[in-house]
């Protein structure tokens, strides 16, 4: 199907979001990742502009084909979201997108301080980089920030749901950041839709067997990266959950001590209030 977008060269904008084999539920990063047929299909949209591929694992071989190819001299946008990118697979995607000025490589726990600062360099034109829920830290964040004022980097790890509380002196303390998944969870977050598309009929339960049974035939070398996600994705909270810290004990010298009451409302009392009627 992806080879029909050859014909399609007028095409803008184009949004690929979990790009999976029919015929096969296994979980293999080669049968489910956009591979180089597929980004020779894209290569041929010569006036496309925007380029958002979600939850699409993208393969080195085809990082490099889009890096080089000559729609990415025209890009001004691309979203590498959850598409299990490393260092290396990002600055080869990136390669020749001069004019690029949104990057999105939001959900890539495996990209480290290097690849901000590199890609950084190899984008002149960026004025939105979204590294959230990444291994980039805060402070590299921070300094690219500083050495690019016009730069705007999202580096924030999703919060939960606030609790409804008011506070006697200041704001409301700041929401708890989602907590880290294990690589089980990993591994299913990455399997499950395929799974569910060989299978369609089947429920959670069948569909979680299923899960539990590729995982117990899962290579060590696909569980290791799997491992690798569990572990960045913990070090991500950590550093969240640091940084929430030292901001709550700020607030808090800064402020005094905080009373949390329940939120509700009572009627003003009145003198001159007439006794209910019996």
């Amino acid at each position: 199907m992806l080879s029909a977008l050859a014909h399609l060269s007028q095409l803008t904008q184009l949004q690929l979001q979990r790009v999976y084999s029919s015929s096969s539920s296994s979980s293999s990063n080669n049968s489910n990742s956009l591979d180089s047929v597929a980004a020779h299909a894209i290569a041929g949209l010569i006036n496309l502009r925007s380029l958002e591929l979600t939850d699409v694992p993208l393969a080195a071989a085809a990082a490099a084909q889009l890096g080089t190819m000559h729609t990415a001299a025209g890009l001004t946008k691309l979203q590498l979201r959850d598409c299990e990118l490393e260092d290396d697979v990002l600055l080869a995607a990136v390669r020749g997108m001069q004019k690029l000025q949104s990057l999105d490589v939001s959900e890539n726990l495996l990209l480290t301080d290097s690849a901000l600062a590199a890609v950084a360099a190899q984008l002149p034109r960026l004025v939105q980089l979204n590294v959230t829920l990444t291994g980039i830290t805060r402070d590299a964040c921070s300094s690219l920030q500083d050495s690019r004022p016009g730069l705007k980097v999202l580096a924030r790890r999703p919060a939960l749901a606030a609790p409804m509380v008011l506070t006697l002196w200041g704001d409301p303390p700041e929401p708890s950041p989602q907590k880290p998944r294990g690589a089980y969870m990993w591994f299913c977050k990455r399997a499950r839709p395929a799974v569910m598309l060989a299978y369609p009929d089947w429920g959670s339960a069948l569909a979680g067997k299923e899960l539990c049974r590729l995982w117990s035939a899962a290579s060590s070398a696909e569980k290791q990266r799997y491992e690798r996600l569990a572990d960045a994705d913990k070090a991500s909270y950590e550093q969240e959950m640091a940084f929430l810290q030292q901001a709550e004990e700020r607030r808090q010298s800064a402020a005094g001590r905080e009373f949390p009451v329940a939120a509700r409302r009572t009627a003003p009392y009145s003198r001159n209030r007439l006794p209910r009627r019996r």
